[in-house]
């Protein structure tokens, strides 16, 4: 009743009714008592707030925010007013008030609406039950990190032959791999915010058998369903790059904005490897037609046969800016390569039986093939300065 009549005070706690003589005398009689035109609804949220105050206790926090869902039936429930021309307060609202007003006093915490910390949702059933659930807003970490050894992914690898499930052939873990770049840097995280889950987002990603080094590669880890948000990013560098591993370092917080930004620039930026290739017969003709190529070089890619399994068969565009000849042998030749990110590096030197065009096999006119690949620098976009 007090949401048509009513006027909150600053408390937040007590109702007085005003202009009630529009309403006829049955229903002042019902608001004088339990007021059940909206079923109790109001009435069972207070009820709870006990109860949601001693769930929010396992978690860090400082802003919240209360959203709410009723069921349909309550979409009726004031036709009393509106059949008398009053527009009472939303259901939604009048509970969401009560209980943002109730928590933030007991709690000394603020009600935030564009970013809180965490969200409760209220379920308000039609059978006046009263359902709720605590999300925490996920955090997202940012840094940048090098894979010191080859044969580990990036991220996790489900099994091939469960799909993740958990079969003999991977121990029943689901995964293809145990260690990935991802579970090592996320270890430590997961085990000081008490997540529930976590997501890898790097800017681009190495080959499993390729070194990510120099600079380090950019990636933001997110937190998903953290119970605690003090985190000491320090502890968690140190913990990691005792791996011997990967190493990460430039650790610190930021928004879901940054996944955006580093995803979307990784494919246009440019990239730096080191490739160390082998052939047979290397002549100083071979070094000197390399070394009279002429940049850019526009690259057709079709999907290489090695990953034709997991992407779509398709040509790719990309560029390559410059090769430089670090060294060279009879039979081997090292490379250090500026390329657009995304091009498929040991098919440019290979040139995958044709699929991409030009190759370095088909300028010098041999078989050549990458034998090491170390990524050497990754753009980070002014994130770490």
């Amino acid at each position: 009743m007090g949401r048509a009549f009513g006027r909150k005070k600053s408390s937040g706690v007590d109702i007085t009714l005003r202009d009630a003589q529009t309403l006829p005398k049955e229903l002042l009689a019902r608001a004088s008592e339990s007021c059940d035109l909206c079923n109790g609804v109001v009435s069972n949220t207070i009820d709870i707030v006990d109860s949601v105050k001693d769930a929010l206790s396992g978690y860090e926090f400082k802003t919240f925010l209360v959203g709410v869902k009723v069921a349909k039936l309550y979409s009726t429930a004031d036709s009393v007013f509106t059949e008398r021309g009053i527009k009472p307060l939303n259901l939604k609202f009048e509970v969401s008030r009560e209980l943002g007003l109730r928590i933030g006093e007991a709690l000394n915490k603020e009600v935030e609406f564009n970013n809180p910390d965490l969200r409760i949702t209220i379920e308000c059933r039609a059978s006046g039950k009263i359902r709720y659930t605590i999300e925490p807003t996920p955090l997202f970490v940012l840094g940048k990190y090098r894979k010191l050894i080859r044969g580990i992914p990036q991220t996790k690898w489900p099994c091939g032959q469960c799909r993740g499930r958990g079969c003999e052939s991977c121990e029943f873990t689901g995964l293809q791999y145990r260690e990935s770049v991802e579970s090592v840097v996320a270890a430590p995280l997961l085990s000081q915010s008490e997540a529930r889950d976590e997501s890898f987002h790097g800017a681009g990603r190495e080959d499993i058998d390729a070194l990510m080094l120099g600079t380090g590669r950019p990636f933001v880890l997110e937190l998903k369903n953290p119970r605690k948000r003090a985190l000491d990013l320090i502890k968690a560098e140190d913990e990691i790059n005792a791996s011997g591993k990967v190493e990460v370092e430039g650790l610190r917080f930021c928004d879901r904005k940054t996944i955006k930004l580093i995803k979307t620039a990784s494919s246009s930026d440019r990239k730096v490897y080191r490739a160390l290739c082998s052939t047979s017969d290397v002549s100083e003709m071979d070094i000197d037609t390399l070394r009279s190529m002429t940049y850019p070089i526009a690259l057709k890619q079709r999907t290489p046969e090695r990953v034709a399994h997991r992407r779509s068969d398709m040509v790719r565009d990309k560029t390559i800016h410059m090769v430089e000849i670090m060294s060279h042998s009879r039979d081997s030749i090292e490379l250090r390569i500026t390329a657009q990110g995304g091009a498929y590096i040991k098919e440019f030197i290979s040139g995958d039986s044709g699929r991409t065009v030009p190759s370095i096999s088909s300028v010098i006119g041999k078989a050549i093939v990458c034998t090491e690949l170390d990524v050497l620098s990754v753009a980070d976009h002014g994130l770490f300065e």
